[in-house]
């Protein structure tokens, strides 16, 4: 009797077991993200058209996490570094052919990541090519362009397709967990009068990689600095750190709060810097007196005041 009763407790519990197993309580990652987190991929994109000249854009994309910041408690923004070593190849119809290569060409974007749920990763359309004097509207796009897709998932791995039906296309990505996008292949064929098939083919190349920074040569805070010399005449230099990589403005004031320069504004990587002022903007020499410059980087913003002395 005892050797019945615990035979049925076995088969009871084999068969709850799938139930269990049916309702996993781990997500994978499918989509990780991490400061100096280094991605390579080997990059095929062509386009083919009857009314143009056929281009093939070939090589390898580099990416790297830069760094990140939140905003709130809701949203993390992460900022990526793109290297391009490509290929470009134009085959005119006349026989003649355009060949250009980008050696460490680059491109910087952000992705926007949820901080709810699975975490809803973001990112936008990313152009590395622009070819609408070949082709109105047609564009090369990094291998992370315009992708929205949860960071979390139970999936593994996890299949991505996108299709439209106002003409054949299809964009199918691949992640893989703790691996990230593995493989996209994005294939758009028009058949009217001015037929063109333009395919995009991105495979990952072994694994995301953690790079090895000098954290000892980097800046722990923000900080601008006195100009010097100050009083300055005929020119002074300005010098300023930022931790985080991001897009800094470095701009000059008059005392009514007028710009009469911008010396900065664009996406600088974290470091330290220094540019030099001198006080002529255009073929105005600016007069003596007080003058204010202004450092902005995200959220951070510090103003100093110099004076010009002629």
């Amino acid at each position: 009797m005892k050797k019945f009763v615990l035979f049925l407790v076995l088969i009871l519990q084999f068969t709850n077991t799938p139930q269990i197993l049916a309702q996993p309580d781990t997500l994978y990652d499918v989509f990780p993200l991490q400061k100096n987190l280094y991605y390579k991929y080997d990059y095929q994109h062509s386009h083919d058209a009857l009314s143009g000249s056929p281009i093939d854009v070939s090589g390898t994309i580099d990416l790297r996490i830069l760094d990140y910041y939140t905003v709130g408690d809701t949203l993390k923004i992460w900022q990526v570094e793109e290297k391009n070593i490509l290929t470009h190849i134009i085959k005119f119809y006349n026989g003649v052919e355009d060949t250009l290569i980008y050696q460490d060409d680059y491109n910087y974007f952000t992705i926007t990541e949820s901080l709810i749920g699975n975490h809803l990763i973001t990112i936008p359309s990313v152009v590395i090519f622009n070819y609408s004097f070949i082709f109105p509207g047609w564009q090369s796009h990094s291998p992370w362009s315009t992708i929205s897709v949860e960071r979390y998932s139970v999936v593994n791995p996890l299949t991505q397709i996108i299709s439209r039906v106002a003409w054949f296309s299809q964009d199918t990505l691949i992640y893989y967990e703790n691996v990230g996008l593995n493989n996209r292949t994005w294939e758009n064929e028009w058949v009217g009068t001015s037929g063109w098939v333009d395919t995009l083919r991105v495979n990952q190349i072994g694994a995301p990689i953690v790079g090895i920074s000098n954290e000892a040569n980097m800046p722990s805070k923000f900080q601008l600095n006195q100009n010097y010399p100050n009083p300055f005449n005929p020119s002074t230099k300005i010098s300023w750190q930022a931790p985080v990589s991001g897009w800094q403005t470095l701009k000059i004031y008059d005392v009514l709060g007028n710009e009469v320069a911008t010396l900065v504004d664009e996406y600088r990587n974290a470091g330290g810097y220094e540019v030099e002022f001198k006080p002529t903007v255009g073929n105005r020499q600016l007069a003596n007196g007080v003058y204010f410059y202004q450092l902005r980087a995200g959220d951070y913003l510090e103003t100093k005041k110099m004076v010009l002395l002629k």
